[in-house]
């Protein structure tokens, strides 16, 4: 959904195409795990990055609040400002999984999810 990135020597031309395609598309940009794997290996920093999937297709989509995003996609990862990441699925056993693996992490409670419903 979105990219914003500093490339490795030699990979600017492909990378800033790439956020271009990304950034200016009205659904964002379809990809396989592979084709993400794949770009990684040409950026040096991350500094902004919305990645979202979902079971369904329809809801993949620019989404204009964050609170639906995070309530209707399966996943959502985002960088923010080249100095976090945050991780939303609704898959509480994956989430374990990732914070066994990592170092330095913090279970985050969204601010719609401590509201109450009226």
């Amino acid at each position: 959904m979105w990219l914003d990135v500093t490339p490795l020597k030699n990979e600017g031309q492909y990378v800033i195409e790439l956020q271009k395609k990304i950034n200016q598309s009205k659904g964002g940009l379809t990809a396989t795990f592979e084709s993400i794997s794949e770009t990684s290996k040409k950026i040096f920093q991350e500094i902004d990055l919305t990645i979202i999937a979902c079971k369904t297709k329809e809801n993949i989509h620019r989404y204009k609040e964050d609170k639906e995003m995070y309530e209707t996609c399966d996943i959502v990862i985002e960088m923010i400002d080249g100095g976090f990441w945050e991780i939303f699925s609704k898959n509480g056993a994956w989430i374990n999984q990732l914070a066994e693996k990592f170092q330095n992490i913090e279970f985050l409670t969204s601010d719609f999810q401590n509201k109450k419903p009226v």
